[in-house]
């Protein structure tokens, strides 16, 4: 911890890795679950009003993303699960993908935030591998060998508790649920582009 700067550091207990997302070009494992705990933790030590989850490999430039949160945050809704709408990174949320919401970062109010990373950890165990050649259903995801991939595990989850939702795994990318995401995306969040943020 020697070099830090910051207000309080919270040290987790390590849950260990899941199974593989992928095997090929080289095998990787989710750390879904590292992702989970610790953010839950983090928010529980935050003090101040609106937080921010961010990746350890990724960094903070400027604090532009904070002048697009001011605009959009209280863009007029339909169905919103939030007290405002939360902040993601656009480039890899995918509205083509079912629950497809980039984890990379995440920027709201805390109690928001609470709510979206409020889920159970995951039962995949370290090493353990979903699909495997012979059982896997959708030749569009036929390099994912896991059950759920992180981002989708996420918003599945949290969606869950709102809605009944067919998502046995992540080849279920149905017509369904695909509209679910969308009208989530429309109605909860705002999709910034990185070059934009800061971030």
């Amino acid at each position: 911890t020697t070099g830090f700067i910051c207000d309080k550091i919270v040290l987790n207990k390590d849950p260990g890795a899941n199974g593989y997302i992928r095997l090929f070009p080289f095998p990787q494992k989710s750390n879904l679950n590292r992702q989970l705990l610790s953010t839950q933790n983090g928010l529980k030590n935050a003090e101040r009003k609106y937080a921010l989850k961010i990746r350890s490999d990724m960094f903070l430039e400027s604090n532009a993303f904070l002048n697009l949160f001011s605009q959009y945050k209280n863009f007029a809704v339909e169905n919103s699960y939030f007290t405002e709408r939360i902040m993601v990174d656009g480039i890899s949320t995918c509205y083509k993908k079912a629950f497809g919401i980039c984890d990379w970062w995440t920027f709201g109010l805390k109690s928001d935030l609470e709510k979206w990373y409020s889920c159970s950890l995951s039962k995949e165990k370290d090493g353990e591998i979903y699909f495997d050649n012979i059982n896997h259903k959708n030749k569009k995801f036929n390099d994912v060998v896991c059950q759920y991939d992180p981002e989708s595990y996420i918003c599945y989850n949290f969606l869950s508790n709102f809605l009944y939702i067919d998502y046995d795994d992540c080849t279920f990318n149905t017509e369904k649920n695909i509209y679910i995401t969308k009208e989530f995306i429309k109605n909860n969040l705002i999709c910034a582009e990185y070059t934009k943020t800061g971030i």
